[in-house]
């Protein structure tokens, strides 16, 4: 390839010895070239990813600012990889604690509060739209808690749901019959049943009771809590010997990673950019994929939520 030399280059009568130090000056023009083309895009690919800012107006005007609240499930419904038990949330002081965190989160202006509700379901927008005129009861979900009740606050007419609910195992809930392969339930035993002893909390559980619903979200936002998270996802490549199956494990990431990026591209379709300003509410173990997503897509702009997290002194 490097002995190619361009027509307008070549001269005849020339010597072996110019001809090879015109070959040789041939070849460096070339790799110059080449190396001012792969530069040129690096840094065009470089300047798709915007680095996360404090605040929305800090964002550039042609870019739609987005916040991407994780939150753990209050209403504790068992389906996370890791589970946990919340305290109550409609008790008296985290009523208080949560009119207080969509008044903070209120400074962010959203435009449209994006849910982790299953995307093609009417189900969120006829609840909030129920709730709207008063015969919705919130339930201790943190999509009602907060989605609905920071939507309201904002004058929104729609929620909007962005989920794609899927099992690690790539199945979804149309492929699943729960009804399938239980056994009978026991019959009932006339002796009283015997009591139970309490389960012992787990540190994480500990925390959430000890501290207000702000501070518990600004923990989970934080990077060196969600961080570790996101690397653990590399354990999914070690090999495991005792299966048979070489990409078990691997697929099993492979879903999860599927997962989010559905879960993107539904917040990329209901995004009208620059101008929306999106606010997602969302369990705090997607924050790896979907925080890297926002700060890579076009027209973008990632807001932490730390600022508004802070109570206005």
């Amino acid at each position: 390839m490097w002995g190619y030399i361009p027509w307008g280059l070549r001269f005849i009568g020339m010597n072996s010895s110019k001809r090879g130090f015109l070959r040789f000056c041939a070849a460096i023009a070339l790799l110059a070239f080449g190396a001012m083309f792969s530069s040129g895009a690096v840094a065009a690919t470089q300047k798709t990813k915007f680095d996360p800012v404090a605040t929305a107006e800090a964002c550039p005007p042609d870019r739609s600012p987005i916040m991407i609240l994780g939150t753990y499930h209050m209403a504790n419904p068992e389906l996370d990889f890791v589970k946990m038990e919340a305290d109550d949330v409609l008790a008296p002081r985290r009523q208080n604690e949560i009119a207080g965190v969509v008044e903070q989160l209120a400074r962010f202006r959203p435009t449209k509060v994006m849910v982790e509700a299953p995307y093609s379901s009417p189900a969120e927008q006829q609840q909030y739209t129920a709730y709207l005129s008063g015969k919705y009861e919130l339930t201790r979900n943190e999509i009602d808690q907060i989605g609905f009740r920071l939507a309201k606050r904002m004058e929104l007419a729609a929620i909007t749901p962005v989920d794609f609910p899927m099992f690690m195992s790539g199945l979804t809930y149309d492929e699943v019959d729960f009804g399938r392969g239980q056994p009978a339930a026991p019959a009932q035993s006339a002796a009283p049943p015997t009591p139970q002893k309490p389960r012992q909390l787990s540190p994480e559980e500990l925390r959430i009771r000890q501290h207000s619903i702000a501070e518990n979200l600004a923990y989970a936002n934080r990077e060196d809590q969600w961080l570790p998270d996101y690397l653990g996802y590399m354990s999914f490549f070690e090999d495991d010997p005792s299966d048979v199956a070489l990409y078990t494990k691997t697929d099993t990431l492979l879903n999860w990673y599927k997962r989010n990026f559905r879960i993107w591209a539904n917040v990329v379709r209901e995004t009208k950019r620059p101008h929306d300003r999106d606010l997602l509410l969302i369990g705090s173990g997607h924050l790896g994929i979907l925080r890297e997503l926002a700060r890579d897509m076009p027209g973008f702009c990632l807001v932490e939520p730390a600022e508004y997290l802070e109570p206005r002194r």
